[in-house]
């Protein structure tokens, strides 16, 4: 029986935060979505990131490359490589994943902040820590002073170009976080809206409660013809491959099946 992994979402490796699980690759492993301190993206398989094979997106060459040409001192501190990145992938056509995401969407960068102080002082005073990531409110919109703030990885998987909001109570929200709040499955929520509920009673109806049985549950349940029925298609089964009965006979695995549940 396979065990099961435990998910690496929300853990660090190297300049790597994990958002998310992504969709095993031809060979069946486990990856991840990852976002690098620079802000880039990228789907990486979970050996490379535990065994430290991948630590970023790439941007470790590009620092030690522009280091020795800057004067602030601050190539080796994670605001300058998100300040990097922000300008790699909106200003530099020759990024060709990224410039596509970004420049190429004609997302811009306010002109003081291609000067690297400039940014660092307004991150600084704007609630920069490292626990924090650079989100641009609008996803649509520039990186500049008006439309962007230092946010959760929780906050910015709910400010995609893809998220689903709502609006109830006067309040607007992604899917998502009217799921957590309400204490509803987002599958339920998103399901309920997707067949046409109103925001209302999709957020306020219960969400029926299944109680799952147990195999020996199930047999227990069954009645004298079923569970007979049954005993005899399992040794049947059993009997074809050579294992003879499954019971030294009917009469004591119907006795045993039929005994109350320890």
């Amino acid at each position: 029986m396979a065990k099961n992994v435990p998910s690496l979402v929300g853990e660090r490796f190297g300049r790597w935060t994990v958002l998310d699980q992504a969709e095993k690759d031809k060979s069946g492993e486990t990856q991840y979505l990852c976002k690098c301190d620079c802000g880039n993206e990228k789907i990486v398989r979970r050996t490379s990131l535990t065994t430290g094979n991948s630590k970023s997106c790439g941007c470790l060459s590009r620092d030690v490359a522009v280091k020795s040409n800057t004067k602030h001192g601050d190539t080796d501190k994670r605001l300058y490589r998100i300040w990097a990145g922000i300008i790699q992938r909106c200003c530099n056509n020759r990024s060709r994943y990224e410039w596509e995401k970004y420049g190429g969407r004609g997302i811009c960068v306010y002109d003081e902040w291609k000067q690297y102080e400039v940014f660092r002082d307004w991150s600084l005073k704007n609630g920069y820590n490292d626990n924090l990531s650079i989100d641009r409110i609008d996803p649509d919109g520039n990186y500049c002073p008006e439309n962007c703030r230092w946010a959760t990885s929780y906050q910015q998987a709910n400010n995609k170009r893809t998220s689903k909001f709502i609006t109830f109570n006067g309040k607007t929200a992604t899917v998502k976080e009217f799921a957590d709040e309400y204490g509803i499955a987002y599958s339920c929520l998103y399901a309920r809206l997707r067949n046409g509920w109103s925001v209302e009673n999709a957020l306020l109806t219960p969400a029926k409660q299944i109680k799952k049985m147990t195999n020996a549950q199930k047999i227990r349940a069954m009645s004298d013809e079923e569970l007979a029925e049954f005993l005899a298609e399992v040794e049947y089964r059993r009997s074809g491959f050579g294992g003879g009965a499954v019971w030294g006979n009917e009469q004591s695995a119907f006795e045993w099946l039929k005994q109350p549940a320890e």
